[in-house]
């Protein structure tokens, strides 16, 4: 799982920075998918309902990406951030700081959950 965490960074970091184009990027995120369904699909989702998982978890993305760009335009709107005002942009910052720390305890919370009694076998070896 770690191998494909460093993956994902690599390809992140550089879409962040535009090395590839908007097509290629698209082939590479998606790319990325079959593997961890390969990996994780026969515990956590049946074979047959793999699609419909998929489906369910591209669409909460895509309502979490609308509803957080959102809040952020209007956290902006609400400070007065621009080019006159950049310390306006100081709630925006705040907004997405506590996102990222909030998904940070969560992501070690399902860590402890699967190295204790009643996990899903995510980090045994194969």
């Amino acid at each position: 799982m770690l191998w494909w965490m460093i993956i994902i960074a690599v390809i992140a970091a550089a879409l962040a920075y535009g090395f590839w184009d908007h097509l290629r990027q698209s082939r590479r995120l998606a790319g990325l998918f079959a593997p961890l369904a390969v990996e994780f699909g026969g515990e956590l989702v049946k074979p047959s309902l793999l699609g419909t998982a998929y489906g369910l978890l591209f669409m909460l993305q895509a309502i979490g990406l609308f509803v957080s760009n959102l809040l952020a335009g209007g956290l902006n709107d609400r400070f007065q951030a621009g080019a006159e005002n950049p310390a306006g942009y100081t709630g925006m910052l705040i907004f997405f700081g506590t996102l990222a720390a909030a998904a940070f305890v969560f992501a070690w919370l399902l860590w402890q959950r699967e190295r204790g009694p009643n996990n899903h076998g995510l980090e045994e070896p194969r």
